[in-house]
């Protein structure tokens, strides 16, 4: 028995989170600051002085990291339920779903001047996208077999 998308969805939402923050925050080390992209992503929405902000560094990541997180569990629940309506091809949406967010990333990137396209070398947003490709289906599957064990506890 399969969870529901949406279940499905955030659970491997939030193991993506996962997996890219971490790949974020190695990025991040190598700029000086492991919070630096995460502080890019908030200025996306907060604009370019939140990032600039002295006194409230803490705030802007955290904002950044929230951000992150809800942007992966949206991709995350569009990717389950694609899986779904197609009934598989787990591996295939995980890798169109990560090629979709780099274009994406490109395109605000170029047309917008924000997010992590103004942050990130090409090479840096390909291996985040692989971290996504690989993430996304590793997730559906961490959380289809989580609904297994629950049906068969007592």
């Amino acid at each position: 028995m399969r969870r529901h998308w949406i279940e499905a969805g955030i659970t491997t939402g939030i193991i993506a989170a996962a997996a890219t923050a971490g790949a974020l925050m190695g990025f991040g080390i190598r700029f000086g600051t492991p919070l630096r992209a995460f502080n890019t992503i908030a200025a996306s929405v907060l604009g370019a002085t939140a990032v600039l902000a002295s006194n409230a560094p803490a705030m802007v990541a955290t904002i950044g990291v929230a951000i992150h997180v809800a942007t992966c569990i949206a991709w995350a629940l569009a990717y389950a339920w694609i899986v779904e309506q197609s009934h598989g091809h787990e591996w295939e949406w995980g890798v169109a779903t990560s090629v979709v967010a780099f274009a994406l990333t490109s395109l605000v990137a170029r047309s917008l001047d924000i997010g992590l396209g103004t942050l990130l070398s090409v090479a840096q947003r390909i291996a985040l996208a692989v971290v996504l490709a690989v993430a996304l289906p590793l997730g559906m599957r961490l959380a289809n077999s989580a609904t297994r064990r629950d049906v068969r506890s007592p």
